[in-house]
């Protein structure tokens, strides 16, 4: 993927990475598993009022929104925003329709308890073990900055700042002199932009972010 550098702000928020990927399933799967054990506990078979149930919450709650470069307390109110607003479109349908009296209520509750603080816990646990994935090569994806400067280099330390993209800045590209650049940090500059097709091809890279005035 090539890419302007005016767009890359939006480039950094699109990327369909391993963490964004299971952060679209996290919290609508949570939401089916505590219904399924709310039911469970209280000896309610998942037929088919809970299965229309449990579709119903995934189809209104995916994608899920990620949480893994959110501050903790940022984290906890999307989570219960997110949850009280779901639950009371679900309440208000259930009660309009008639629909909930085919729920027992004391699973309903264990529910709407059960669920939110389901959901912190997942993205706690995935906040611990996404490093560890990540740090799996073949879920990282490589990428080439066309641009030494100043735009170039504030992209590519937007990208080491924030692991859970899963993006890996392999270096830069530039048709100027190592000796006049500055400190381009931990990517070296791999070559001029002549050389920048056969490298991407020989180091089978994944993204390339065009860093160039315009």
């Amino acid at each position: 993927m090539i890419a302007g550098a005016n767009q890359q702000r939006s480039i950094l928020k699109s990327q369909l990475s391993l963490s964004s990927l299971i952060a679209m399933f996290l919290d609508p799967m949570v939401a089916i598993l505590s219904l399924a054990a709310a039911a469970a506990w209280y000896g309610e078979p998942f037929e088919a009022p809970y299965f229309i149930l449990a579709l119903i919450s995934f189809s209104m709650s995916f994608p899920g929104q990620s949480q893994l470069g959110m501050r903790a307390r940022t984290m906890v109110r999307d989570v219960l925003v997110n949850w009280v607003g779901l639950s009371g479109v679900l309440a208000l349908f259930g009660f309009a329709s008639g629909y909930i009296e085919a729920f027992r209520r004391e699973v309903l509750i264990a529910w709407w308890f059960g669920t939110p603080l389901s959901q912190l816990a997942a993205h706690q646990l995935l906040r611990l073990t996404m490093p560890r994935l990540l740090a799996l090569r073949s879920n990282y994806r490589k990428a080439v900055i066309v641009g030494a400067n100043d735009t170039g280099l504030q992209l590519a330390r937007k990208i080491d700042e924030t692991p859970y993209l899963g993006i890996r800045i392999t270096g830069f590209f530039d048709d100027r002199a190592r000796s006049r650049l500055g400190e381009l940090g931990a990517a070296p500059l791999l070559g001029s932009m002549q050389g920048l097709a056969r490298f991407v091809r020989e180091n089978e890279i994944d993204l390339i972010y065009l860093a160039l005035p315009m």
